[in-house]
């Protein structure tokens, strides 16, 4: 009995991992999004929670300048381009432990208020073929994935606003 429970609540503690809240709340003490834990690079559950829209997602960490660098512009992207079916998922390639020193306080301070996640900390590899066979792991890297999730585009290194738009204006 004692090993079905712990299998019960292990599964539970996996399944809430992949959960996308219909209505992210937002920590009202220090205005901090929710943050999931993706474990092993498997994206397509998200993804299937949001058939029907364009996808940018987004690996980036807290450490990266580049990454840092663009955020604003992949912030405006999302205010510009949500009505239009467009959404962007944000993944932290930060260590698990860094969550409340690092990614809640950039989170907060970007005034990022929706849900985003990190990465577990499992193998560096499984993670990124995980997230797409292509990547080297560098970041930021960018995967858009048009309505029916197919990837239609990645892109490795810092861009703009205007280089976001134009490739999901194509995923459009």
């Amino acid at each position: 009995m004692k090993i079905f429970t712990l299998f019960a609540f292990a599964s539970l503690i996996t399944l809430s991992a992949y959960a996308q809240p219909s209505a992210p709340a937002v920590d009202e003490d220090t205005g901090a999004p929710p943050v999931m834990l993706l474990e092993g690079g498997d994206i397509q559950p998200v993804l299937a929670e949001l058939e029907g829209k364009v996808v940018v997602l987004n690996m980036w960490a807290t450490w990266c300048v580049p990454c840092v660098k663009e955020m604003p512009d992949l912030l405006k992207l999302r205010e510009e381009y949500r009505e239009k079916g467009v959404e962007l998922v944000l993944l932290s390639m930060d260590d698990p432990e860094d969550l409340e020193s690092k990614v809640y306080p950039f989170l907060i301070e970007h005034q990022i208020k929706f849900t985003t996640y990190l990465r577990d900390g499992g193998k560096d590899m499984d993670f990124i073929n995980g997230i797409d066979t292509d990547w080297s792991g560098a970041i930021p890297f960018t995967v858009i994935y048009d309505r029916q999730g197919n990837k239609r585009t990645t892109i490795t290194g810092r861009h703009t606003f205007e280089d976001f738009e134009k490739y999901v204006k194509k995923a459009l």
